[in-house]
């Protein structure tokens, strides 16, 4: 009889013991998972480099409609004059525009495409530099050089 009360008071002991280490265990992961919920900023953080979801729209002046002889529109992007090749919109998928910056305000961002865009009728082609385009609705553009 003594050494059956042995053995259950051994495998007694060993369940205590192997309870808390899995309490220990439960404890230790729930504790990770604690940490990495107020994380989730830090570990859970994107960045969209097209136009999808931009919603920082250039306004066009009504000024500038192309009945009406105006000055041109001019924004500066990296301490550098852009100025519009035209009033009229280029429509594009914005999934094609790749944000390069914001311009020196810092209110809008400033695209290229990922694709060569054709020039609108009566307009030059893209020759003698870099062409940007910036935002001015839901996939329409403005063209600057």
């Amino acid at each position: 009889m003594s050494s059956e009360s042995s053995s259950e008071i051994f495998g007694a002991q060993w369940a205590g013991r192997l309870c808390v280490a899995l309490l220990v265990g439960l404890g230790i992961v729930t504790g990770v998972a604690f940490y990495d919920e107020h994380r989730c900023s830090q570990l859970e953080a994107t960045a969209e480099n097209s136009a999808v979801g931009d919603k920082a729209f250039f306004p066009i002046p009504a000024e500038a409609a192309p009945e009406q002889a105006t000055a041109p529109l001019v924004v500066n992007f990296n301490g550098k004059a852009l100025t519009a090749v035209s009033s009229r919109n280029y429509e594009e998928r914005d999934s094609k525009m790749i944000r390069v910056g914001m311009e020196d305000s810092k209110r809008f961002s400033v695209y290229t495409s990922t694709e060569a865009i054709k020039p609108l009728k009566g307009e030059m082609g893209n020759a003698g530099g870099e062409v940007y385009f910036l935002k001015t609705g839901p996939g329409k553009y403005l063209k600057f050089k």
